[in-house]
Parts: C-alpha cells; sequence; structure tokens
C-alpha cells in the first residue's frame, strides 16, 4: 500500500465508505463470538474435532477479509472514483484482489465444516456417500474459486481488476453465486433427508432441523450479493457503487460460518444425546460405548481380601439411530453378565465359579 488516503470518517452522499467498514467489523466479532461458543461447547461434550479445525480455519480466513475490506475502505470503498489518485486506485485494488481469494476461501471452509459434522453424526451409509459427494463438489467449487481469483487479470498485475485485461467478471460471479446456492440447497436438502425421518417428538425435531435450514439465510444472502453486483457492473464509478455488493458480501461469509458453528451449539448436541442420532459417537470420543469404554466391566464390588462380588455386566456394542421405514437399521446391545463368589481361593479354578450368560437384544424400526 504506497500511499494513505485522508481521513474521511464521516458518512456523506458520496462516501458510504465508513459505514460499510463499521458493519464489517460488527459482523465480524459476531462471527467470531459464535465460533468461540461453539468450540467451547464441544470441548466440553466431546473432542476437538476436524469440523471445528475447519471453522477456525474459516473464522480466521473472515478476519483476514475484514482486514482487507478496511484496506478497501482507506483507499476509496464507497467513494467517488474520480477523486482517488492513481495510487490509491492501486492499492484500493490489491486489497479487492486480497478480500476475493479470502471471501471464496472462507465460504469453503464453512462447507467443509459442515460436511466433516455430518459425515460424524450421519450412520448409513447411503447418506454418507452423499455427504461425501458434497464435500467433494464444495472443494472442487472452492479450489476453481481461488484459482480463477487469482488469476482474473493478466499478469504481472492480477490485481487490477478495475482495468480492461480481465476476464468476464459478471460471468465469473455470477458462476461463483449460482453454484454456491447450488451446494448450499445441498448442505440444507441432506440434513432434511436423515433427521427428518427420525421418530421423536415435534420440538426436538425442529431443534435438529432448525439447526441445518438456517443455512438458506446464506442463499438469501447470496442472492442479494448478485443482484447489487449485476446492478453496478455497467457503472463507471465502480468503487462508489461496489459498495452494496461489499455489505451482502460480509452478510454471506458471516452468516456462511455463523450457520455452520450452530449444529456444534447446546441445543443440538443435548438433543444427540437423547440417543436419536448416533450420540454414541460423540460418546464414545472420550469414553466408550453408553459412555462407558468399550469391553468394559461394571457394576459388582469388591472385599477387603480383593475379591470380588456382584452382578458384572460387560458392555460391548450400541448404536442408536431409529429412523422411520428403514428396516435394515436397528439397535443391538449386548450384555454379558456373571456372578463371582466372595473368594476365588474356594475353588481349584476362579472361572468354574463363574455363570456366565449372554443377552442380545435386537430393536428394528417399523415401516
Amino acid at each position: 500500500m504506497s500511499s494513505v488516503a485522508p481521513a474521511q470518517n464521516i458518512v456523506t452522499a458520496d462516501n458510504f465508505g465508513p459505514a460499510v467498514n463499521i458493519l464489517n467489523w460488527f459482523l465480524t466479532v459476531t462471527t467470531a463470538l459464535a465460533v468461540i461458543a461453539r468450540v467451547l461447547t464441544k470441548l466440553n461434550y466431546s473432542r476437538f474435532g476436524s469440523d471445528d479445525i475447519a471453522i477456525l480455519l474459516a473464522l480466521s480466513c473472515s478476519i483476514g477479509l475484514s482486514i482487507a475490506a478496511s484496506f478497501q475502505e482507506l483507499y476509496g470503498l464507497g467513494r467517488r472514483q474520480a477523486t482517488l489518485s492513481p495510487d490509491q486506485l492501486e492499492s484500493y485494488q490489491k486489497a479487492t484482489y486480497a478480500a476475493d481469494i479470502l471471501f471464496i476461501s472462507t465460504l469453503l471452509l464453512s462447507k467443509l465444516s459442515v460436511v466433516l459434522f455430518l459425515q460424524e453424526i450421519t450412520p448409513m451409509q447411503f447418506y454418507r456417500r452423499l455427504n461425501f459427494a458434497i464435500g467433494i463438489c464444495s472443494t472442487a467449487w472452492g479450489i476453481s474459486g481461488i484459482l480463477a481469483a487469482a488469476f482474473q487479470c493478466t499478469l504481472p498485475h492480477p490485481w487490477e481488476v478495475l482495468g480492461d485485461k480481465c476476464f468476464d467478471q459478471v460471468r465469473f460471479r455470477n458462476y461463483l453465486a449460482i453454484s454456491n446456492i447450488l451446494l448450499e440447497l445441498a448442505l440444507v436438502a441432506l440434513p432434511i433427508s436423515i433427521f427428518g425421518r427420525i421418530q421423536t417428538s415435534l420440538s426436538r425435531k425442529s431443534v435438529i432441523l432448525g439447526c441445518f435450514t438456517a443455512r438458506v439465510l446464506v442463499i438469501a444472502a447470496i442472492v442479494m450479493q448478485v443482484v447489487y453486483f449485476d446492478a453496478q457492473t455497467s457503472s463507471n464509478d465502480r468503487t462508489f457503487n461496489i459498495w452494496q455488493t461489499t455489505i451482502a458480501a460480509f452478510f454471506v461469509e458471516s452468516l456462511s460460518i455463523i450457520t455452520a458453528s450452530i449444529p456444534g451449539l447446546k441445543p443440538f448436541l443435548r438433543t444427540l444425546e437423547t440417543g436419536m442420532i448416533r450420540s454414541d459417537d460423540l460418546q464414545r470420543r472420550r469414553t466408550g460405548s453408553l459412555g462407558y469404554p468399550e469391553g468394559k466391566t461394571i457394576g459388582g464390588s469388591t472385599d477387603s481380601k480383593g475379591s470380588s462380588s456382584g452382578r458384572h455386566l460387560r458392555l460391548q456394542k450400541f448404536r442408536s439411530f431409529p429412523l422411520h421405514g428403514q428396516n435394515e437399521v436397528s439397535n443391538t446391545a449386548k450384555v454379558t453378565g456373571g456372578h463371582r463368589k466372595k473368594s476365588d481361593a474356594e475353588s481349584q479354578s476362579s472361572q468354574s465359579n463363574i455363570i456366565r450368560q449372554e443377552r442380545t437384544w435386537t430393536v428394528e424400526s417399523s415401516p
């Protein structure tokens, strides 16, 4: 950045930059609080997962985007292009170039956070494959968008977005937006298909579905962004008219991270603990099946001689995911019980004094 623009912190009819910057940092702080709440909640309920890493990386890119947007405002965003010096325009274009790359990176990482979270809690192989396909498409979308943004203008000055040596910006932005909307629709439709079949109360089902359908807000913000961008491309005063598009972009990236953080908050994870949605996976991260280490013997007592008495249960396997109309999904619990006498010395073999029995229950959901 070669020069510093005169301080203009008052919003006027010819300068909307300060208002854009205030909203920028307000949304950034809000987004950061949502991510922090999600991470702290996840640490309390289960271990730190790959989805948490993805959302933290998304937040890092979002903060970088906010810094780049502040430089955009400093060097001319929201002001009339005719009033800016050549040095200011060059610095503005460099900040815009960085913001474009960070914007796409933020959206990609927030999508991957949702995909990774769904992959952990989805029990059915069919839906896991669909979710994996969405993750692959999101990655392809993000990488192609980042590469296109990095080389949108000819070298050696790919940041000169206000010049006439760039590819069609309208088609590029529309491609990003339309494909982004399709991916967001997939991230809404897949959880509805999975969790909408759960046999539980309406209130609990509403909590689960609401955590994922909140991403429709991201779609609404993307539509706003496209409308404003298409309207300002025909203008010769792009540094001024782009302020509306920039605000819409702030809402897109902030809502993308916030809605990706919602499933990691306490109401959703408490719903997982009810046993409706493969909650054993989250518990086994720290302990094991049914909240105990897998294969752990519980129950019974020990006397002063160190010998055991009482009933002993050995927990081996448990899965819980009741779906309506899915007979292939079953819940199985295997319990091995036994009774030990107070002293192994009373017998020639400790094994001869243990009465063992195995019971297996299989519960299958009815159509």
